[in-house]
């Protein structure tokens, strides 16, 4: 906009405005589009574009198929008011589960003799023993049953200890509990503790730890791992599958309707 104005003397004066008005758009317009009171609206008026970014309450995830942050148009409305479902569904929040368990393997190399069935046996139960002394304080309900011996050599032998702990016994401290389990028996058949070993069990193998697996999350039936929080699980949303201890989405030409499924999607039929 320009302003001019003529003083009554021999000068003239021009004053030129620039002016900028950004669009305004209304925050309960989102509000108006929420599900339910599991949603956290941030509103960022601070510069242009404004934004508003959504969210969800402490143990819930937000889960959309579309960016959880939506700016202001310069037609005074929300961007993503034009890319919401019929129901107007802004996205989820999917409550977070403590997992059904967390699982890890450790694998031992010893200089044993595991040839034949009967050794195997008989070196499952040495180590069933020994675990029941090493974890009977720490960990009563830990299930470290599944033990397996497989010969490699004249005199090798490695042993599979797959060790399941209880997220219901350790709701808040369960990954914490699973680190300190998987530790002290990585230190109790490390070879820097050969000695004392051999003072306090039977079993005076040559031990030499060849392997320590992450600890494995295990969710429940048609839940995956949460991609907000990796210690949470969550409940498979349409369009995805359990498979392993993940949700993921359907292959090119298949659907999922259903929550909570497991395995398999759907074939996409195709009219001839």
């Amino acid at each position: 906009a320009v302003v001019s104005t003529q003083s009554t003397g021999q000068s003239t004066y021009a004053v030129s405005l620039e002016l900028t008005v950004y669009p305004q758009c209304d925050v309960t317009a989102i509000n108006a589009l929420k599900l339910d009171n599991k949603f956290v609206i941030d509103f960022d008026d601070t510069e242009y574009p404004y934004t508003v970014l959504l969210s969800c309450v402490t143990g819930y995830e937000y889960i959309s198929q579309s960016p959880n942050t939506t700016t202001c148009q310069t037609s005074g409305m929300w961007d993503i008011q034009n890319n919401v479902n019929p129901n107007g569904d802004l996205g989820t929040c999917v409550q977070q589960m403590v997992p059904d368990a967390i699982e890890f393997t450790v694998v031992l190399e010893t200089n044993l003799n595991c040839s034949t069935t009967d050794s195997q046996e008989v070196h499952i139960t040495n180590m069933n023993n020994a675990l029941t002394a090493l974890l009977a304080t720490p960990c009563p309900k830990c299930d470290y049953t599944d033990i397996t011996a497989y010969s490699t050599g004249s005199l090798t032998c490695n042993i599979f200890i797959y060790v399941v702990v209880p997220t219901s016994e350790y709701p808040d401290t369960y990954r914490y509990k699973a680190t300190e389990v998987q530790e002290m028996i990585i230190e109790r058949f490390s070879p820097e503790d050969t000695t004392r070993r051999r003072r306090q069990s039977e079993i005076n193998w040559n031990v030499t730890l060849a392997t320590n697996d992450t600890l494995n999350i295990v969710c429940d039936t048609g839940y995956g791992t949460s991609d907000g929080n990796p210690d949470k699980c969550v409940q498979c949303q349409k369009g995805t599958v359990q498979s392993g201890n993940q949700c993921s989405g359907c292959p090119l030409n298949q659907y999922q309707d259903e929550m909570g499924q497991v395995d398999a999607c759907k074939i996409c039929l195709m009219e001839l």
